[in-house]
């Protein structure tokens, strides 16, 4: 299987570093509006995330062209302003965003517990802000993490993350992170892992996701079944400038407790997929997989 997604966040070490420094001395507000700008010739010019996004609007939503091409545009801004606000949240501009949830309770009770969580994340949304914006202490929370991205980025995310408890595990050739992985799950922690991502050599399993057939990693779905630990979906949508609404769901039910871990990890992925389905759905706009995801 070909590798179809970097992992890496564009623009460089030096656009990375310029724009940590903007966001200390200036106006995220005035940003947005260049940002209108930036983002027709961004389309211009990045065609193969362009025409993965416009064919996502025309095949999977069934959109007319102009409209699948003004929604590509959205989903384009929506991008750049998810990008901004968390390197606005870098430099410690939480004052000014706002976040509502839906459905915490049950995490705040598995939060209680002596057993290990593992939250799948996704790449709809804006999931890296509720690292900054859900805090507490009662469980450490570990965050798998393409190796990849520059220095700067990862330092940057690192000490802001560290602050809310929240360690990272870059995936790394020498496979150490399976060890911080299953140290993580033994003692009770939290481990947020990408639901919605595969890279070359990973195992998957194919299901129907918004009517068409796509492939999701097993690695969130087979490590909860291995370990017998709570399951969450979590997402965080942009509802508006500086508001979010985060969606957090449980997965696992006494029902699965008894259940074969094969059957478990199978019945668990599907009611991922649907809930992510709920979501791409519910915010068609904040697809952020910019390239041919279903096959």
């Amino acid at each position: 299987m070909k590798k179809e997604w970097s992992g890496k966040t564009r623009g460089g070490t030096f656009g990375q570093k310029s724009l940590i420094f903007y966001f200390r001395h200036g106006s995220i507000t005035f940003i947005y509006l260049i940002l209108r700008v930036i983002v027709v010739f961004y389309m211009i010019f990045a065609r193969k995330g362009r025409n993965a996004i416009y064919n996502y609007f025309r095949k999977i939503h069934s959109l007319p062209a102009l409209r699948s091409l003004l929604m590509t545009y959205k989903n384009h801004y929506l991008f750049g302003q998810s990008m901004l606000d968390k390197y606005a949240l870098f430099c410690g501009n939480t004052g000014k965003y706002n976040m509502s949830f839906e459905g915490r309770e049950s995490f705040d009770e598995a939060l209680t517990s002596d057993n290990a969580i593992i939250i799948t994340s996704s790449h709809c949304g804006n999931f890296e802000l509720a690292g900054y914006l859900m805090n507490q202490n009662l469980k450490k929370i570990n965050a798998i993490a393409f190796g990849g991205e520059s220095q700067v980025y990862q330092q940057a995310r690192t000490d802001n993350l560290n602050k809310n408890n929240i360690t990272l595990i870059p995936v790394a050739d020498d496979l150490s992170h399976i060890y911080a992985i299953n140290n993580a799950l033994s003692n009770g922690e939290v481990l947020i892992v990408p639901g919605d991502r595969i890279f070359e050599g990973s195992r998957f399993t194919e299901t129907d996701f918004m009517g068409r057939r796509a492939r999701f990693p097993d690695g969130p779905f087979v490590l909860a079944a291995r370990y017998n630990v709570s399951l969450f979906s979590l997402f965080v949508m942009k509802e508006a400038d500086f508001k979010y609404k985060t969606y957090v769901k449980r997965l696992d039910s006494p029902d699965t407790v008894e259940m074969k871990n094969s059957d478990k990890s199978r019945l668990l992925t599907r009611r991922y997929v649907s809930a992510l389905e709920e979501i791409v759905t519910m915010y068609p706009a904040q697809w952020y997989n910019f390239y041919k995801f279903w096959n």
